[in-house]
């Protein structure tokens, strides 16, 4: 997969494509998940906020949505680092 703000749509064309092995399906399947919650809109508006109604990224976020959004981040990192594991595994045995 390329550079991207939209993982999620490669990710779920992937699974479909039956591109992971079973075992990581699920992993890949949320991350899917969690790319499509944080994708490109929430991406635009912790950078730029909402100009045509001249709100701030400061406006739109708070603390609590930080958190959650680090949450989902670090989820996101070891989901990657299982996938890759296994990625890797498997291309070992081969």
């Amino acid at each position: 997969m390329g550079r991207t703000h939209n993982p999620a749509a490669p990710l779920q064309q992937a699974l479909k494509d039956d591109a992971f092995a079973n075992e990581i399906h699920g992993q890949v399947q949320r991350l899917a998940e969690l790319a499509r919650v944080m994708g490109l809109d929430v991406h635009i508006q912790t950078d730029y906020g909402i100009e045509a109604e001249m709100r701030t990224p400061w406006d739109l976020f708070k603390e609590g949505d930080a958190e959650q959004a680090l949450t989902m981040a670090e989820e996101a990192v070891s989901l990657g680092q299982q996938i890759w594991s296994s990625l890797a595994r498997e291309e070992a045995e081969e």
